[in-house]
């Protein structure tokens, strides 16, 4: 789901793949895409969306990147050929400067479980809304622990450990990385050439993974066993930054997730909890955030919170 102008928003419709368009007010108002190979068709499934000022809605299948406008009409007929492996889920982001990123996954076979490269790319957009890739920052990853697991009848999977760190990483409006590793808390802005401008952590340290929790962890995933499971649990679980420039890091802590936010300057700002049953999706900037939430019979609505924030806490 993203937000477009004027309360205008997006969502994607994976099992349909269609984009269904609504209004301010929460009234469809038309759909985009449907399933097909043809311009503007989503073949197999439809990975993601991105919303980029001032009127144009990049949308990806696990093959291609397509440019719409806010309507629904197809702006690049041609659309741009992803790389990599073409995953189920598409990462985007749009900068304030009119660049493209997004996020993809090279998976590549050697002795043991494959390793998944993940990178970002960057694109200039340029005549008639075409993509013209000029940059790759390849994300760095802690060591390989996926394994490889026979599951008969010829058939294998890739496990990966459970509860073992990763890398988070976004793109902010300025078009520079923001980056963490799930096992502490500490957030990076990085350049697209490797140079770190910022750095923001908290005093918080990971809790122990230990005794029947440990053993629990290892029995579930009927692959690993408790010695292998990392020493601590995962700090954080995913890493947003907002138009403005607010930093919302989904934060796991004494048993407890919710999200911490923090200002374009760095300041910690508080913690925002929606709730069990409500999942924040769209972070269009300032006050305003979007989610998801449902109702005692499982339906899904879109909901619209805004924040209050004392004066004293802005940058």
């Amino acid at each position: 789901m993203v937000s477009g102008p004027g309360g205008r928003f997006f969502v994607a419709d994976q099992q349909a793949s269609e984009v269904l368009r609504f209004d301010a007010h929460g009234n469809l108002e038309g759909t985009i895409g449907r399933r097909g190979r043809g311009p503007g068709e989503f073949s197999a499934w439809l990975a993601g969306i991105v919303w980029q000022a001032p009127n144009r809605l990049w949308a990806a299948d696990a093959h291609r990147i397509m440019a719409f406008d806010s309507t629904g009409a197809l702006l690049n007929g041609h659309s741009h050929t992803r790389g990599g492996s073409g995953s189920s889920l598409w990462s985007g982001w749009a900068d304030t400067t009119g660049m493209l990123y997004s996020r993809e996954y090279d998976f590549q076979l050697g002795p043991g479980a494959p390793t998944v490269v993940e990178s970002v790319v960057r694109f200039r957009i340029g005549e008639n809304h075409a993509l013209e890739e000029i940059g790759t920052f390849v994300i760095p990853a802690p060591p390989n622990t996926a394994r490889l697991v026979d599951r008969g009848g010829g058939l294998t999977e890739m496990m990966e450990l459970p509860m073992a760190p990763r890398v988070l990483a976004t793109v902010g409006p300025a078009g520079t990385l923001w980056m963490a590793n799930s096992s502490s808390y500490r957030i990076h802005e990085v350049t697209f050439d490797g140079d770190t401008l910022t750095t923001i952590a908290l005093d918080r340290d990971p809790e122990p993974l230990l005794g029947a929790e440990r053993d629990s962890v290892a029995e579930a995933s009927q692959v690993f066993s408790p010695s292998e499971l990392p020493a601590t649990k995962p700090m954080m679980g995913s890493l947003r930054v907002a138009r403005n420039g607010w930093i919302w890091l989904l934060a796991k802590h004494g048993g407890a997730t919710a999200w911490d936010v923090f200002g374009e300057c760095g300041r910690y700002l508080g913690q925002v909890d929606p709730g069990p049953l409500t999942s924040l999706r769209a972070f269009p900037g300032g006050s305003e955030v979007l989610g998801v939430t449902r109702d005692d019979l499982g339906v899904e609505y879109v909901v619209r919170f805004a924040l209050q924030v004392p004066d004293e806490l802005l940058c």
